[in-house]
């Protein structure tokens, strides 16, 4: 009876190990590639909106966005900034700020968003 119990205790270990062995690990969690970096999408954004013809885009705010007005100069000392970040629905969050003046004034601080898709590199506003 002894050996019958350590056969089946022994038998029993055996099954288990066999089992875990043959048991896989998940699969990793896959790793998203983007297709652009944050300054392809910040291109992308750029010339396809200055490139728009009747688009529903306001002119003036993506003049002033991209490269400020005619009739105005950069202020000097002020940063003009321009961040893309690629949120988890695939769309890259186009955000360009700038600050415009004359003669040692602001007269405005511009402000517009984009998205540009990840997969097709298409340009909507928000």
């Amino acid at each position: 009876m002894k050996s019958l119990k350590l056969l089946v205790f022994t038998l029993s270990i055996a099954m288990l190990m066999a089992v875990s062995a043959c048991a896989s690990p998940p699969p990793p969690t896959p790793v998203y590639t983007p297709n652009f970096t944050e300054s392809e999408a910040i291109a992308i954004a750029r010339e396809s909106t200055l490139s728009q013809e009747g688009g529903g885009y306001n002119k003036s705010v993506l003049r002033d966005c991209w490269w400020g007005s005619p009739d105005y100069r950069y202020i000097e000392g002020m940063e003009t900034s321009r961040t893309a970040s690629l949120k988890k629905n695939g769309l890259w969050v186009v955000t360009v700020k700038a600050d415009w003046g004359t003669e040692g004034r602001t007269l405005g601080i511009h402000s517009c968003t984009f998205l540009v898709d990840d997969a097709t590199g298409k340009v909507r506003e928000p």
